[in-house]
């Protein structure tokens, strides 16, 4: 899914490809910022899509990725 929303914000045409699972492969992550919030306060304020467009303008003004 993270492949496939990068690839639809850079509008590129790009395959994604799938290769075997590693050995030491997690099967399964579950993250859960709610004990960030309880120990630290912190809660994120961009959300992943937000996020991942500016890391690519921000890739896009240093390394003229197109």
């Amino acid at each position: 899914d993270l492949a496939k929303n990068i690839v639809e914000l850079l509008r590129s045409t790009s395959q994604i490809i799938h290769l075997p699972e590693r050995q030491a492969e997690v099967q399964r992550l579950c993250c859960d910022p709610a004990k960030a919030k309880d120990l630290f306060g912190w809660e994120a304020r961009t959300s992943l899509e937000e996020g991942l467009r500016r890391n690519i303008e921000w890739l896009k003004s240093i390394k003229h990725v197109t």
